[in-house]
């Protein structure tokens, strides 16, 4: 038995739809994680020509989080949601990643890290002089996590951004999950370049009143 004619045309379908699930009577390929692939083309669309590139072709940190809704009944199942680390730039002291999210949609979203805006006053306006104060002015978004790590016991990202290489002079953010998303919970500065660690907390809603 051998094919006699045969006609070739171009499919409607993605790439992946229009190749049959195996071939022949051979088993068939293992299921493709898409949530990951998502998250891949996102950063890659978006941090492309950003990001160092010896870290783009690197597989991201993959997490997933399993929850109730704050709304749930007695008895209804856990939610999931997948988290995904991905290396960026390193630099003489820091390291930036860009995390990505599965939503309740089933696509990837960006996970944004609320900062607040810092009012920082110096005796002489020299930062090498007294600290005098620091003081909150409002707050802003950012996609990008200075030498995070996330804490799959306590579901926290904390953030550690070092303003001088011996660490003296920093700022850090712990953001906690809950609902489904994660929130700004603490954040430290340490503005004194004192050639100490003595950080001081700006932002607490880490702690009961």
């Amino acid at each position: 038995i051998f094919i006699d004619k045969g006609a070739l045309k171009p499919s409607k379908a993605d790439f992946e739809e229009a190749l049959p699930p195996s071939c022949g009577d051979g088993p068939p390929p293992p299921k493709k994680d898409t949530a990951l692939e998502q998250a891949k083309k996102a950063f890659l669309a978006t941090y492309g020509d950003q990001c160092d590139k010896q870290f783009l072709g690197e597989e991201p940190n993959a997490f997933s989080i399993k929850y109730k809704d704050k709304d749930a009944a007695e008895g209804d199942p856990d939610k999931e949601t997948r988290l995904f680390e991905f290396y960026c730039s390193a630099a003489a002291y820091n390291t930036a990643s860009v995390y990505y999210m599965t939503d309740a949609l089933g696509g990837v979203l960006q996970l944004q890290f609320a900062e607040p805006e810092l009012d920082i006053r110096y005796e002489n306006n020299d930062s090498d002089g007294k600290l005098l104060g620091v003081t909150v002015t409002g707050f802003h978004t950012t996609g990008w996590a200075t030498n995070p790590e996330y804490d799959e016991e306590t579901r926290t990202i904390r953030t550690f951004n070092k303003w001088r290489g011996v660490g003296d002079a920093s700022d850090s953010g712990t953001y906690l999950f809950r609902n489904g998303d994660f929130s700004l919970v603490q954040y430290d500065v340490d503005a004194s370049y004192d050639g100490e660690e003595n950080p001081q907390t700006v932002v607490d809603y880490n702690t009961a009143p």
